[in-house]
């Protein structure tokens, strides 16, 4: 699996950026974008989507219903997953 740098490099080479634009262009994103943000969106938003869920489900439990502002966060929380792997592949 590539990272973003190498992709933006490739775009880059491809559309016939000289060396240095391209080194810079990837020094850049490098230092700019470290890896572990990737992790932490996604443990931040999977442990939220969790208890989001875990709300929905105590609700129904305790109150035979669930608010539909609840479901559309469980559903933002499961798109914004979704969103973060497919993007990151």
């Amino acid at each position: 699996m590539s990272t973003l740098s190498e992709k933006v490099t490739a775009d880059l080479q491809a559309a016939g950026a000289t060396p240095d634009l391209v080194k810079a262009a990837r020094m850049s994103i490098e230092q700019n974008m470290p890896k572990i943000t990737y992790t932490l969106a996604v443990k931040f938003l999977g442990w939220a989507t969790l208890l989001l869920i875990a709300g929905a489900i105590t609700s129904l439990l305790i109150h035979k219903s669930a608010s539909e502002a609840l479901w559309t966060a469980v559903g933002a929380g499961l798109g914004g997953l979704a969103g973060i792997f497919t993007g990151k592949s």
